[in-house]
């Protein structure tokens, strides 16, 4: 199939040369796959522009007359407007980055612009003769396109020089409009100049605002530090420099950025995993970072170094305004439109695939179709989360599994991601679930002789955890039935029976596990239950005083995909572990020796396990000592690293933020007969392929003679 040829529309602005020498001069381009059109316009520069660009086209040049470029430049634009749908446009630096690189703006004589760029962003502003072209370029940005430098700039082109005091205006009134809310502070901008700029700028203001999808917290840094560069290789520029580095938000331009971490889950003393992972996220980046750690239920956490707040529905808007990344787990953005909405860089940590723990949890919904719509419900907000997310976490590399095809079906891998990085990484990262960065220290004996029933020499296992309907404590119980057999001190103790968030209520499982424990008569005799929820501080104290913690859960599709991080407090507090085969912990656990692993509902096996590790002091202490060897990898320090290196530069995912990117709401109908080649033959014409049309239609009435 042949491709059809690109259209390159070049605009002759008045200029100081001859204008007839440019259009010879782009008449001979050779750029493959490149139909070159000129127009030659006179009149006001900017005015004229945006008239001439309403012609059909693919890209757009706009060159000032006498000016020529060299092919290779004109070749390499193209290169980088083809490459990469999100690119608005491509050309010359005035700044000396390298080609390739991004940048804010680059200066229009020199520069290929992208038809539907340039019309979704309304054209030049007349009102910015002066700064024209870094106006469009932040415009653009704002827009959700890129720009893209192309080496070195063209002979001749150069961003026009103005006086000092012409440049600190327009430089004012531009800030004035492409700036958020939250920039527009301070005692610049309250001042009579600011105040004045502000009102100008009003109307035109509203218009970019509210079409804008990059927030400043990506594009101040970069501006600033484009100006810089452009100051530096142009002394003209400086004016501009200054003007930003008073009135361009400069507390924003460093690699602080404001970082909002939110849970739906309690922060408290007593906290469940998403909670203790939302803290440990927040303590992380806040090392580098303004960090608001914020719930959607109950707080009652003080954190050194950041803020710890519960938020209601006015509180998680005025986050998300304040915030450049917002950074969620669960439900949190079902719902709310204006987070679906926003601007702002979004991290989703999609470490708990609860669509597929609602097809056991939601045995418990009420309703002839309660448990249908509770998988249904939660695939539709991860589907919505994935669709929207900039950058995602999740806890393993079988997890990342399941979410590239989940991200393959709502068509967020496609060329554009992919080409920016093949590997995928930069839109989708591998966190999992860590450990305490120092090891545990026991401060009292919360188990032994703390618990009536449980003695000082007695063997203690832990089950470390809530107990919910994915998991399998039925099988536990009665493999302790018959270990107390061989080992009559032995005493098993459930965790965390009340969950701490009030929204959570008491799982089927778990009152099958106590009603089966009575039936057996172990209660408060070999199996005991903690009623509450044990602080998450206080948490070491009832790890150290146990010989071997147990995770037990089903054989079904939410174990594949698990993350047990009750196993990674095991391996903190060094405890050998007994497991059941069948996620990704059990494969850890055969490679590295950490403990044994049992097949799913083997009563025998679990029991067997339990003894081998309780009886042979070799083999617990061998495995203690494995445990010692992995445990720094799996340190949070460590563990966070790609979530610390995504928010040292956060930026907007291209195919999600770029308009000429977004999928259509439904697949567009392939025409047959000859409407479709009636549409072709349009597409030839536009194109300018006239020829091309005459040869495949020769083509086709060869092949049917034939």
């Amino acid at each position: 199939m042949v491709a059809l040829p690109g259209k390159l529309l070049v605009i002759v602005l008045p200029g100081p040369g001859d204008a007839g020498a440019t259009v010879t001069a782009f008449g001979r381009s050779k750029v493959a796959g490149l139909n070159v059109k000129t127009a030659v316009v006179q009149g006001a520069r900017l005015e004229a522009a945006n008239v001439a660009a309403r012609a059909t086209a693919d890209y757009i040049a706009f060159v000032p007359a006498g000016v020529s470029w060299p092919e290779d430049h004109l070749e390499r634009c193209i290169q980088h407007l083809r490459a990469d749908l999100s690119v608005g446009m491509a050309g010359g630096s005035a700044t000396g980055a390298p080609d390739g690189a991004l940048e804010l703006f680059v200066p229009l004589g020199g520069a290929v612009i992208r038809h539907s760029a340039f019309h979704a962003v309304e054209g030049f502003d007349p009102a910015f003769a002066v700064l024209a072209d870094v106006d469009f370029g932040w415009r653009l940005w704002l827009r959700g396109y890129r720009v893209r430098s192309a080496g070195a700039a063209p002979p001749g082109v150069v961003t026009a020089p103005a006086p000092a005091d012409e440049l600190d205006a327009a430089t004012r009134s531009m800030l004035a409009r492409v700036l958020d809310d939250t920039s527009l502070v301070g005692d610049a901008w309250s001042s009579p100049t600011g105040t004045a700029a502000r009102r100008a700028a009003a109307g035109r203001r509203l218009v970019i605002q509210r079409s804008r999808a990059r927030g400043d917290g990506e594009l101040v840094p970069l501006a600033h530090a484009t100006v810089a560069r452009w100051a530096a290789h142009a002394p003209d520029a400086a004016p501009v420099a200054e003007v930003l580095g008073t009135w361009g938000a400069p507390d924003r331009a460093g690699r602080r950025r404001r970082i909002a971490v939110v849970t739906p889950d309690t922060l408290a003393p007593r906290m469940a995993g998403p909670g203790i992972r939302a803290l440990q996220i927040a303590r992380r980046l806040a090392a580098d970072h303004e960090v608001v750690l914020a719930t959607t239920e109950r707080c009652e956490l003080q954190e050194p170094g950041f803020e710890a707040i519960q938020v209601g529905e006015k509180g998680l808007r005025d986050l998300e305004r304040w915030c450049d990344v917002f950074l969620f787990q669960g439900w949190v953005m079902a719902g709310r439109d204006y987070l679906r909405a926003t601007d702002k860089v979004v991290i989703a940590d999609v470490y708990d695939p609860m669509h597929l723990e609602q097809l056991e949890q939601g045995h418990d919904a009420e309703g002839e179709r309660g448990r249908f719509d509770a998988v249904r419900n939660a695939s539709t907000v991860l589907n919505d989360q994935l669709a929207r997310a900039d950058f995602m976490l999740c806890a393993s590399t079988k997890q990342r599994d399941l979410w590239l095809g989940q991200l393959a079906g709502l068509g967020r891998i496609n060329p554009v991601v992919y080409d920016g990085d093949e590997s995928l990484r930069s839109l989708l990262a591998v966190v999992p679930f860590g450990v305490g960065d120092r090891p545990p220290e026991a401060t009292r004996h919360a188990i032994r002789g703390a618990i009536p029933g449980i003695g000082p020499d007695d063997h203690v296992i832990l089950w470390g955890g809530g107990v919910y309907n994915w998991f399998d404590p039925l099988t536990l119980v009665r493999a302790i039935d018959r270990l107390r057999q061989r080992f009559p001190t032995v005493r098993l103790l459930f965790l965390g029976m009340r969950h701490p968030n009030p929204g959570i209520p008491e799982m089927r499982m778990a009152v099958e596990t106590q009603r089966l424990a009575e039936e057996l008569g172990l209660v408060d005799r070999h199996v005991f239950f903690n009623r509450t929820w044990v602080d998450f501080e206080d948490r070491q104290n009832y790890l150290l005083d146990a010989d071997v913690g147990v995770s037990t859960h089903l054989d079904h599709i939410e174990t594949e995909f698990s993350f047990r991080t009750r196993i990674l407090d095991y391996l903190w507090a060094g405890l050998p572990i007994v497991a059941t085969d069948g996620d990704s912990f059990a494969e850890v656990i055969i490679r590295e020796d950490l403990g044994l692993v049992v097949p799913p509902g083997d009563v025998e096996a679990l029991e067997d396990a339990l003894a081998r590790l309780l009886g042979d002091p070799a083999l617990a202490e061998a495995c203690q000592l494995n445990i010692l060897r992995v445990i720094p990898d799996m340190r949070w320090e460590t563990v966070l690293e790609p979530l610390v290196a995504f928010c040292a530069a956060p930026i907007r995912a291209p195919d999600e933020c770029c308009p000429d990117l977004r999928p259509p709401d439904r697949v567009v109908p392939i025409q047959r007969g000859w409407r479709r080649d009636a549409t072709v033959a349009l597409q030839f014409v536009r194109a300018g392929a006239s020829g091309l049309l005459v040869r495949r239609a020769l083509d086709r009435l060869r092949r049917y003679r034939g």
